[in-house]
């Protein structure tokens, strides 16, 4: 390739890339014109097939069992507390919220049974948390005759906002296990991370270890290992029924992580997910356009203690990484638009479009799929990708200018030395 032609194709990639960044920075009011493709595609991501389509399915997760306390009020919880501590559990952690005193002899026999709990993990929430800086000006926390006995875990989720465009659809993909309190300058710590922390200090060392390969202050992916239903179930689960009627062997509790959380009226509900503690996960099948959200929140919790426990991380890419494999696939393609360009420009137009659509799909497939599947590794070709679907006609754009160019400037000041001679 002559040195010219390289040069070419080096600046026209550059080209492309510095035209789409200016096109981003064009501010075009609140348009309606795409809304219906991005509605279907807001709430989907090529990584949820790899996780619902060709993930292996992994080993279940033999270190916790997870509780239904379906519609318990605060006494009959505390009697199942109680029974569930008689099998001596490493820990229990309860996903629900006790701000309000009740019933004076319901809240102290919860209370009570709270007190007998070797080591107690109680939900907390971080107010107004920032997920870009991963930090709050608050906590709050159950009531202090419920949380002296316990240690708080904050239990925000990461969220996006799916096609419906309501809470009702949130879709969870990422984590964070700890957030700055502005105020007081305090780490709080999340809800899986600290009961990881109580069962195994090594795994957080190692969870440590880890997290300074990636930006330490998160978000991270969730490694979903599985759920509570279907070909996807990876955690022990018991219902209250099962535990008021000793309906399970010792081993299942002793030693183990106890999830306690609401799951459905009973576990036998399992055609819909109910209530307000709901989310869409990549477990979903129907991922484009999701339906109906496939996982309860104990149930997101219970993954994430599990990726800390197992040491089973997805690491990010770092940005500029990121921005340099997509450059070096861009500058490819040019180079290749080019040749065909010169060689054949009469079949450049209907050649670059289905070699864009080819390259597009197994780009895709390779790095969204293969690589994040195969190695667990997040590379995020975005911007490669929008530029790669427009190099071909853009390069035409930088041809185009650089010839004038070409003409005006370089050719006529040749033009005067030939004279001057």
């Amino acid at each position: 390739m002559k040195l010219r032609t390289l040069l070419d194709n080096l600046l026209a990639t550059l080209f492309i890339y510095f035209f789409l960044f200016g096109l981003s920075k064009i501010p075009v009011g609140n348009t309606d014109l795409f809304n219906p493709l991005s509605d279907m595609f807001s709430d989907f991501e090529l990584s949820d097939i790899a996780f619902s389509q060709y993930r292996e399915l992994q080993e279940a997760d033999t270190n916790m069992v997870i509780v239904n306390f379906g519609d318990l009020n605060r006494g009959q919880l505390a009697e199942l507390i109680n029974v569930i501590n008689e099998y001596e559990p490493s820990c229990i952690g309860i996903d629900a919220f006790y701000r309000n005193p009740k019933d004076s002899a319901m809240d102290a026999a919860l209370a009570d049974a709270f007190s007998k709990t070797k080591k107690l993990v109680l939900v907390s929430e971080l107010l107004n948390f920032d997920r870009e800086k991963m930090s709050h000006d608050s906590l709050k926390v159950s009531n202090p005759m419920f949380s002296q006995y316990a240690i708080p875990g904050f239990a925000n989720m990461i969220t996006s906002i799916g096609s419906k465009g309501s809470n009702e659809f949130r879709v969870v993909r990422v984590f964070g296990t700890q957030s700055e309190n502005t105020k007081t300058k305090k780490i709080d710590y999340s809800f899986a991370y600290t009961l990881a922390k109580i069962y195994n200090p090594e795994s957080i060392k190692n969870y440590e270890k880890w997290r300074k390969t990636q930006e330490e202050k998160g978000p991270y992916i969730v490694n979903f290992r599985g759920n509570i239903y279907g070909e996807s179930f990876r955690f022990s689960t018991l219902d209250v029924e099962d535990v008021f009627n000793r309906n399970f062997v010792p081993e299942l509790i002793k030693n183990k992580i106890v999830l306690l959380g609401f799951m459905g009226h009973s576990l036998d509900t399992k055609a819909e997910i109910y209530g307000e503690d709901k989310f869409f996960t990549p477990l979903n099948n129907k991922y484009v356009g999701k339906a109906y959200p496939d996982m309860y929140g104990l149930v997101v919790h219970a993954n994430i203690l599990s990726n800390i426990l197992y040491g089973n991380f997805i690491s990010n890419h770092p940005f500029m990484f990121n921005l340099l494999y997509g450059f070096l696939l861009v500058f490819l393609s040019v180079c290749l638009f080019h040749y065909i360009k010169r060689k054949y420009d009469l079949f450049f137009d209907i050649a670059t479009i289905f070699i864009q659509l080819i390259f597009i799909v197994l780009i895709n497939y390779v790095v969204e799929i293969f690589i994040f599947n195969k190695y667990n590794v997040k590379i995020d070709l975005s911007i490669g990708m929008v530029c790669l679907a427009l190099s071909a006609q853009l390069m035409e754009v930088y041809l185009g200018i650089s010839s004038v160019v070409y003409v005006k400037v370089f050719k006529k000041k040749l033009d005067r030395k030939v004279t001057s001679y």
